[in-house]
């Protein structure tokens, strides 16, 4: 077959080794230059960390709204943590793709998040609603910071892909607003 290698023992070690050299082994290590490269890396993950909380206020969301709109608004917010499931894959695979390594378990993945996220505080699918929305917002508001920074760090993927997001948080706002008025 070709290109494989059998590789047992020490050689195994000594491979793992060499292939993590020039890669940052965490978020916290991408962000301690705080710009370029390993910065915007750092604010990928960061990205990735809300889409994630995004996707679980969603889908909870999702199965606790109640009222006459049910039907439209479960749909919508199966829409949404589908969507945010998505963004957190992006985000992340933009961060391996500048070989640098996604966060290795949930708390580092939190602990990248950086900014609030507000949460309900009770199932009251009007409290539910305005605290999704409002997260959206800070999202989209990220994610236009994260597209400066990759303009500044000459990233035109990253710049694109934070348009995106950009688009996505605020259409997602301003249809959650819009069911709430």
């Amino acid at each position: 077959m070709f290109g494989q290698v059998e590789v047992v023992g020490p050689q195994l070690m000594e491979l793992a080794e060499a292939l993590r050299a020039p890669m940052a082994t965490s978020s916290e290590e991408a962000s301690s230059s705080g710009g370029g490269v390993e910065g915007l890396a750092a604010a990928l993950v960061a990205m990735a960390a809300y889409a994630d909380e995004l996707r679980l206020a969603a889908h909870l969301g999702h199965f606790n709204v109640e009222g006459s709109n049910f039907l439209s608004l479960h749909g919508f917010l199966k829409d949404q943590y589908e969507a945010h499931t998505a963004e957190f894959d992006t985000l992340l695979e933009l961060v391996r793709s500048m070989d640098f390594f996604a966060p290795k378990c949930r708390p580092c993945l939190q602990g990248a998040l950086g900014r609030e996220f507000i949460h309900p505080q009770s199932v009251d699918t009007r409290e539910i609603l305005v605290c999704y929305y409002r997260n959206l917002e800070a999202y989209g508001m990220a994610a236009k910071e994260l597209g400066r920074l990759a303009k500044d760090t000459n990233a035109p993927d990253v710049e694109n892909y934070a348009a995106e997001l950009v688009e996505s948080a605020f259409k997602g706002s301003w249809q959650v607003k819009s069911l709430l008025r």
